[in-house]
């Protein structure tokens, strides 16, 4: 059997190759969706640092 091309190219029999996939995910969009909310939160501070005079 040819595994070449299959994902993930490793097996673990006590949680299953769609769990992994599915863990991987959801880290994924948590990861992106913390570093949107983060830009939003540091243009916030840079702004009212830049209003306050502040470095």
């Amino acid at each position: 059997m040819d595994v070449l091309g299959f994902y993930p190219m490793w097996y673990v029999p006590v949680v299953g190759s769609a769990s992994i996939i599915g863990i991987i995910a959801a880290l994924h969009v948590l990861a992106s969706h913390t570093s949107v909310g983060a830009s939003i939160l540091l243009a916030h501070l840079a702004t009212k640092a830049y209003r306050e005079n502040q470095p």
